[in-house]
């Protein structure tokens, strides 16, 4: 389940009033919690996909490609995960707030795709 699909499902259940009203505290704890849960995972994870706006689309020959992040974050103590759909090693240098750098031990053999998730 996508955080998307999480975050739509987030809504208080409608409660009879009949029920006790320790029922209905419990209910909306769980929903609060919940919520502070579902918006901590959207801020300490970051999805790119090559060929948007912030990752370029990998093209023949290409052996780096840079990421600019939407959002820059605080400082560099983030991880970052890249799959490239090549037979290729991924490793990156010039980490920053608002970039960081791919390289690829093969270049790229044609248009490829790379899904990078950066989480904090």
């Amino acid at each position: 389940m996508s955080l998307q699909q999480i975050q739509r499902a987030q809504t208080v259940p409608s409660l009879s009033l009949d029920i006790p009203e320790w029922f209905r505290n419990f209910v909306f704890q769980q929903y609060v919690r919940l919520t502070q849960q579902t918006n901590l995972l959207q801020t300490a994870f970051q999805i790119y996909q090559s060929g948007s706006a912030a990752l370029p689309a990998i093209v023949l020959g290409n052996a780096n490609v840079t990421l600019t992040f939407t959002t820059p974050w605080p400082d560099t103590a983030y991880s970052a995960s890249a799959l490239p759909d090549w037979n290729t090693v991924v490793w990156f240098s010039n980490k920053s707030t608002t970039s960081i750098k791919f390289n690829f031990s093969v270049a790229a053999p044609g248009n490829q795709n790379l899904l990078v998730i950066v989480a904090r």
